[in-house]
C-alpha cells in the first residue's frame, strides 16, 4: 500500500474525539469503538486539558478496540507520547511542535497532520514534512441570508496555552447587501478550578434572530444558509452584557448580572406605533439574577467551561429580571420570572426519567410572566425554526414571529425506546434504527397593553405581520428514527393546532428535520 493511498484511506472519514462530549475516558473509548463499527476510518485523541499520562493509558485502549477495523489512531499535539504508545500518527496546531521537531520524534511510517487557518499558514507547509492539512475553523467563514447577503467572517480566540485564567476572543464580519461591518468580543476570567467562576463580559454589534431556540444554529453558521427553509427575520442589535456565575458547592449555582441592549428594526422586522409611525429602534437595560439546582449531576470541566452530562433527578433553573427605565434613552421598566436573563438558557425543570424496558424520556417544561409594558422585541418571542436541522426545544412547524406572550408555560417531551419497536423487524433489526416519539406545545397570554395585534391596541409598538398570542394552545408531535448509520437521526412532525391560514404567516403543518447524533 502506498503512503499516498494509506493517507487519502484514513481521511475519508476522520473522527477527532472530545473527552468532554463523549464523558471522559472510557466514553471515548466506546465512542471510538462504536465509530469504528460504523465506517470511520481515522480517529484522533484530542484533550488538551489531560496529563500525558492519561493521554497515553487512554491511547492504548483506543489502539486495543480500533485495531480489529484498521483504523488508525492519531495523538493530538504530543508526539512523544504517539511514539511511546505506538499510534499511527501526530496531529498538531500552529502553537505546538514544528513539523520538523515532530519528525526528531516520529519513528518511520507515521503520519504526520497540521491545522491552519488562514492563508499564509497554509501556503507555508512543506509537503515534504506534512502528510494532510486540516482548515479550519471554517463553518463560520462564510453564511448567506436575506439581509446581510454573502457574509464573511473571520474571528479568534486565545488558548489555555495562553492563560487557564483569562480568555479573550473576538470577530468581524461583512454582509455585501448591507454593506456594514459587525463584530464582538467577549472576555472570561476564570476565578476557581474546581467551582465554576467566572466573569464574563461580552459585547457586539451583529444581527441575531431573535425568538431562537436553546440549540438553534447560529445565524453566521454556514449550516443554517444551507438547511435554511427561508424564514429567517434577522435584526441588528448592539448589545453588551457582564455575567458572574458563581457555583457555591456541586449542583448549587447563582448567577447575577447586566444587560444593555439596542435593537433595530429593518425591512423584515419592521417597528410601527399603533398610529403608524415608524420607530428606528428599541433600548433595552435590565439586570438579573438566577439559581440553578441539580443533584448527583455529572459534569466534566474544564478551564473555561463545563459540560453536564446529565443526572437522574430533575435539574431546576430559576431566575428574575428587572428593566432599569431610562438607563438607555427609551429603556422600559418591566419584572421578569423566568430564567438567568434573555441571554440564558429558559426557566425551568429539566427531568430524563428511565423507563425500562421501553427506554427514556426527556421532559423539559418552561415557563415565565412578564410584569409591565414592553415592546414586542422583549415579550416571550416563542421559539420557531427557520431550518431543517432539528432543535429539541423549539418548534419545528412554527415561524419566528408566529406568537408571543408575557405569561406562559411550554413542554418539550421526547421518548427513546431504543429499538423496542423497531427492533422487533427482523431487516430493521440489523440496521440497529431506534425509534423516537415527540410532542412539544406552549400555552400563553398577552395582556391589552402588550397585545400589538388587535385593533385599537394599548401596546407600544403595532406586532409583525400574522404574530398573535398563543392562548388557543399550539402544539405539534411527532416521530422519529435515530442511530441511522449510527449518527444520523431524522424526525418528521405534524402542527396540530394552529393549522388554518394567517395572514402574514406562511402556515406549515408539516417538517422533516434533520439532526446528528451518535449513539451507542
Amino acid at each position: 500500500m502506498s503512503d499516498n493511498y494509506r493517507v487519502l484511506r484514513a481521511l475519508r472519514l476522520y473522527l477527532v474525539l472530545d473527552p468532554g462530549l463523549c464523558g471522559g475516558s472510557q466514553g471515548l473509548v466506546r465512542t471510538a469503538q462504536a465509530a469504528a463499527a460504523a465506517g470511520v476510518t481515522a480517529v484522533q485523541l484530542r484533550a488538551p486539558d489531560w496529563k500525558k499520562r492519561l493521554y497515553a493509558e487512554c491511547g492504548r485502549e483506543l489502539l486495543k478496540v480500533l485495531a480489529p477495523y484498521d483504523v488508525p489512531l492519531f495523538i493530538n499535539d504530543h508526539a512523544d507520547v504517539a511514539v511511546a504508545i505506538g499510534a499511527h500518527g501526530v496531529h498538531v496546531g500552529q502553537s505546538d511542535l514544528s513539523p520538523e521537531d515532530c519528525h526528531r520524534l516520529m519513528t518511520p511510517g507515521m503520519m504526520l497532520g497540521l491545522s491552519v487557518s488562514n492563508v499564509a499558514e497554509c501556503l507555508g507547509v512543506d509537503p515534504a514534512l506534512v502528510d494532510y492539512i486540516g482548515i479550519g475553523p471554517y463553518y463560520k467563514l462564510a453564511s448567506f441570508n436575506k439581509l446581510e447577503g454573502f457574509r464573511m467572517q473571520l474571528g479568534v480566540r486565545t488558548t489555555t496555552n495562553v492563560s487557564r485564567t483569562v480568555r479573550v476572543g473576538g470577530y468581524v464580519a461583512y454582509g455585501t447587501r448591507d454593506e456594514e461591518v459587525k463584530g464582538g468580543g467577549s472576555v472570561e476570567v476564570a476565578f476557581n478550578r474546581h467551582l465554576t467562576r467566572k466573569l464574563t463580559l461580552t459585547a457586539r454589534h451583529d444581527v441575531m434572530q431573535l425568538g431562537a431556540g436553546q440549540n438553534a444554529l447560529t445565524e453566521s453558521n454556514i449550516l443554517s444558509s444551507i438547511l435554511s427553509r427561508g424564514d429567517q427575520r434577522l435584526s441588528m442589535v448592539n448589545r453588551g452584557e457582564a455575567v458572574y456565575e458563581h457555583e457555591w458547592c456541586h449542583g448549587v449555582s447563582t448567577f447575577a448580572g447586566a444587560r444593555m441592549q439596542r435593537i433595530f428594526a429593518n425591512r423584515y422586522v419592521p417597528m410601527l406605533r399603533p398610529d403608524g409611525v415608524p420607530v428606528n429602534s428599541v433600548s433595552d437595560a435590565a439586570v438579573h439574577v438566577g439559581l440553578r439546582l441539580s443533584k448527583n449531576e455529572t459534569v466534566y470541566r474544564m478551564p473555561f467551561d463545563k459540560q453536564s452530562m446529565g443526572s437522574v433527578y430533575p435539574i431546576l433553573t430559576l431566575g428574575f429580571s428587572a428593566g432599569i427605565p431610562d438607563a438607555l434613552h427609551g429603556s422600559y421598566e418591566y419584572y421578569r420570572l423566568e430564567g438567568r436573563g434573555a441571554s440564558r438558557p429558559a426557566a425551568g425543570i429539566r427531568y430524563r426519567p428511565e423507563l425500562p424496558p421501553v427506554g427514556y424520556s426527556d421532559i423539559t417544561v418552561q415557563g415565565g410572566r412578564i410584569f409591565g409594558k414592553v415592546p414586542y422585541q422583549l415579550l416571550k418571542l416563542h421559539e420557531g425554526n427557520g431550518t431543517y436541522f432539528y432543535d429539541p426545544y423549539a418548534f419545528s412547524c412554527m415561524n419566528f414571529y408566529e406568537f408571543a406572550s408575557d405569561a406562559w408555560v411550554s413542554w418539550f417531551w421526547e421518548h427513546h425506546f431504543n429499538g423496542v419497536l423497531l427492533g422487533r423487524l427482523p431487516l430493521i433489526k440489523k440496521l440497529k434504527w431506534r425509534e423516537v416519539l415527540v410532542c412539544k406545545g406552549v400555552w400563553g397570554t398577552l395582556s391589552r397593553e402588550n397585545n400589538g395585534s388587535t385593533a385599537g391596541t394599548q401596546a407600544d409598538l403595532l406586532f409583525p405581520a400574522g404574530m398573535t398570542s398563543v392562548s388557543d394552545p399550539y402544539v405539534e408531535a411527532g416521530f422519529g428514527v435515530e442511530n441511522i448509520f449510527r449518527l444520523f437521526r431524522v424526525d418528521c412532525i405534524w402542527r396540530l393546532t394552529h393549522r388554518d391560514p394567517t395572514p402574514g404567516q406562511e402556515t406549515q403543518n408539516f417538517a422533516v428535520n434533520l439532526s446528528l447524533r451518535l449513539k451507542f
